[in-house]
């Protein structure tokens, strides 16, 4: 690698920015924070925020494609730091089947705002591919030319099979549900059935990535959450902070919670004949905020399984790989099957990965190996691809120079 080279991997809910070559990359949130009650703005972050009650969050992208380009300079520029961009090229990733008049606008910002000197673009699925490859080469992964990767990030759930390093274009297959959808279907439940949460993103997508999996037997698991006490092992009750001397929260450990009875209990009389309530004097603290996660823990994630749950109309992630490899000429099922590729930030969820693979083994053909793969880090796998990618050699062929785009500026994309 002659060339500096700067890999962007540019997802709707983080943005990983680093020099190829480099162990990681810097991870950015994609969006600008404002505090209501410290009136900064956080670029990238909010846990530069004191107070993470009623943030209020800009983002540049809007249904999983990048409209707001002033948003987006100010959160490149404070990834990229001091580099300069003249002296590097870039691998940059977009939207797969990004419109031309959006991609238009890209290479404006990449070539004339920052100067870069060199630019590749390709989608995430194709750098979490080509890294996997590259990693493992004598794996079966890396020696077949037929895979599936399933991407599962911010706004969409994709299938896209690929052959030989080309994604089949007939094959993708999108499901409108990702990690924003499953965000703010529980707090619209939290919001209705408790406390009005509607506010606070910060603290209900915690909740979510600390508490919320994916069930491997919805239905049964379903009844328990109907059960009370410590015959229900799903619920649980959760102390909401105060951002006083509790900033986070946290939970409530089952010793301190109260016996589940039918009704509600009477005081009992303590052995002086005051009541035990007497305890709770002026001196008291006030009472917590608790908030109760039951079922909630294990519908939201269902969401990636049954959309219609959501008022999706849409088939789950399983079936879109089903109709992914279904859509491909039959000799290709085999392969494809064989090598399916799990990316994104809901591939962290506890038993998403366990429950996608035993669902497929029961639609895909019995006669058919399955594999399902999981890269040591879904989330950074696609910026490590491009990283690996650009220290190949014959990288620079990829590239569309500055001179080329200052010759056939906007034209070059047709």
């Amino acid at each position: 690698m002659s060339r500096r080279v700067v890999v962007i991997d540019n997802g709707a809910g983080k943005v990983k920015i680093g020099l190829a070559g480099s162990p990681c990359p810097k991870v950015l949130g994609n969006y600008v924070v404002k505090s209501s009650k410290e009136k900064k703005r956080f670029v990238g972050t909010d846990e530069l925020a004191k107070v993470k009650s009623a943030l209020s969050y800009q983002r540049p992208f809007d249904r999983g494609y990048l409209l707001n380009w002033e948003l987006e300079k100010e959160i490149w520029d404070a990834g990229l730091g001091n580099e300069n961009p003249g002296d590097c090229d870039l691998i940059l990733t977009e939207p797969l089947f990004n419109p031309e008049s959006l991609r238009k606008s890209q290479w404006e910002v990449v070539f004339e705002d920052f100067g870069f000197s060199g630019l590749f673009t390709c989608s995430a699925p194709f750098l979490s591919m080509t890294g996997e490859r590259l990693r493992h080469p004598d794996s079966q992964f890396g020696r077949s030319p037929a895979c599936v990767v399933l991407d599962t990030g911010y706004s969409f759930t994709h299938s896209v099979p690929f052959f030989d390093s080309q994604k089949i274009n007939y094959g993708v297959k999108r499901v409108n549900v990702g990690g924003k959808a499953l965000t703010n279907y529980l707090k619209e439940v939290i919001s209705y059935r408790q406390y009005n949460m509607m506010e606070e993103t910060w603290l209900i997508n915690m909740l979510k990535e600390r508490f919320c999996y994916v069930s491997l037997d919805f239905l049964r698991d379903l009844d328990k959450t109907k059960l009370r006490g410590s015959a229900n092992p799903i619920g649980l009750e959760y102390v909401l902070p105060d951002y006083d001397e509790n900033l986070t929260g946290y939970v409530k450990e089952a010793a301190s919670e109260k016996p589940a009875t039918a009704e509600p209990m009477a005081t009992a009389p303590t052995a002086d004949g005051t009541a035990a309530a007497a305890a709770a004097g002026p001196q008291a603290t006030p009472p917590d905020q608790i908030l109760k996660l039951n079922n909630e823990r294990i519908c939201v994630a269902e969401a990636l399984f049954s959309p219609s749950d959501i008022g999706v109309n849409q088939a789950g992630v399983v079936e879109a790989i089903v109709q992914s490899v279904s859509e491909c000429v039959p000799a290709l099922h085999a392969p494809l099957y064989a090598n399916v590729l799990v990316t994104g930030g809901n591939a962290l969820i506890p038993n998403f990965v366990k429950r996608l693979e035993r669902d497929l083994r029961t639609m895909a053909p019995i006669d058919m190996e399955l594999n399902v793969i999981v890269p040591d880090d879904p989330v950074l796998c696609a910026w490590h691809g491009g990283s690996l990618l650009a220290q190949q050699p014959g990288f620079e062929r990829l590239l569309v120079s500055k001179q080329t785009y200052e010759e056939y500026g906007g034209s070059y994309l047709s």
